[in-house]
């Protein structure tokens, strides 16, 4: 065969080529290669380069010069074959979350490729340090309107401070103790505080003055939260192990919930039930009914006591970090859904015994947690990262 179509190339003013040697068979070859054999295709050699996006070249350029940082000894995803099926999942273009997660995920099923859920995340730093406090700063509260705060400390007053400036614009006196808990209104132009010396206060903005006094608990008051759909009702925890809710025009316990068997270290409300969610000293996380004032269910997992219990502001889940550890929890119900481990989280040696004491969830998803020792770790609420 070889012998006749040599002697008609002869005759043929066309050249004729091999099969072996023709450009269409090398293609299909090494495209089986890589498919069957990756270990013995040839290396991908791109002799055009393919036509871009100028938009997608913009936004590539921002990530790669936001990641420029990051240390080039981290694990590369592992190179796969090219399928004109699958350019757009592949591409990471940092516009929406849900495809960087999705991405991660992919590449969390494959044995050996490194997550980089790690790699997106912004670089925080430092923006201000706001001094003033005479005493440790023992809580703080953003207003809704992410234009001021306040924080409560050890010198028994509360200094409300302009977000953006950092400047303090107002000092409320009225505690004789530390002040342990704050609580703004969604709805009214209400401070709530509470402190070492029994007090629950409700504080007047407009007035910056004290138009409700609180009387029932018979030690400290450590937290205080409003709710979320009623206007009227306060929450408060105590050490002398019970839980008040509160009606604000009346300035009376509408109930007292009991049930820990030490200090009740925070509370948190929420919209749905349960709507009132305590934890404790004891070690315990209570979800209460708040109609009917008896305990729904006592969550057991953690062995030390609980410092923080974050409700999420769009799913029905609940975080709570005390000494021994970060967990998540799913609501109503209280099932236990998983542990925040940290060991996969670049972060000092020192964390490793960390004591937990606040916790706070963003609209972003971000998990901030800040330990007794003063360090704050910033987690993504879906990677855990």
């Amino acid at each position: 065969l070889r012998q006749r179509i040599a002697a008609n190339s002869k005759t043929s003013e066309a050249p004729i080529y091999w099969p072996e040697e023709s450009e269409g068979f090398k293609l299909r070859s090494a495209v089986l290669l890589r498919k069957f054999a990756p270990h013995a295709a040839p290396p991908l050699v791109n002799k055009e380069e393919p036509a871009v996006d100028k938009s997608l070249t913009h936004a590539l350029s921002i990530v790669s010069s936001s990641t420029s940082e990051m240390p080039s000894s981290r694990v590369r995803p592992r190179e796969e074959p090219v399928n004109s099926n699958n350019v757009v999942s592949n591409a990471i273009v940092a516009v929406d979350p849900s495809l960087l997660r999705d991405k991660a995920k992919r590449e969390e099923q494959q044995p050996g490729v490194a997550s980089s859920v790690a790699q997106q995340q912004p670089h925080w730093k430092l923006s201000k340090v706001l001094t003033g406090h005479r005493g440790w700063v023992r809580c703080v509260a953003v207003d809704h309107s992410n234009e001021w705060f306040c924080t409560g400390a050890n010198d028994a007053i509360i200094k409300v401070w302009d977000l953006v400036t950092g400047a303090c614009k107002l000092n409320l006196i009225g505690h004789k103790e530390s002040v342990r808990g704050l609580a703004l209104s969604e709805h009214t132009p209400y401070l709530y505080s509470c402190g070492d010396d029994h007090a629950l206060k409700g504080w007047d903005l407009e007035r910056n003055e004290v138009v409700r006094d609180f009387h029932g608990h018979s030690s400290a008051v450590y937290s205080v939260a409003t709710h979320p759909a009623l206007d009227h009702v306060v929450v408060s925890g105590s050490r002398d192990r019970t839980v008040r809710v509160w009606d604000v025009r009346s300035r009376a316990a509408v109930s007292t919930l009991k049930g820990h068997s030490g200090g009740v270290l925070t509370v948190a409300c929420q919209a749905t039930d349960p709507q009132v969610i305590s934890g404790g000293d004891d070690g315990m996380i209570y979800l209460w009914d708040m109609v009917a004032g008896t305990a729904i269910t006592r969550l057991t997992r953690h062995n030390k006591p609980v410092r923080a219990v974050v409700p999420h502001h769009s799913e029905q889940s609940l975080l709570s970090c005390g000494a021994d550890n970060i967990r998540k929890w799913k609501l109503p119900e209280g099932d236990f859904v998983t542990n925040i481990n940290l060991k996969s989280v670049a972060k000092p040696p020192s964390t490793a015994m960390c004591v937990w004491v606040c916790a706070a969830i963003s609209k972003r998803n971000t998990v901030a947690v800040g330990s007794e020792d003063g360090q704050l770790m910033l987690i993504d609420w879906e990677s855990h990262s």
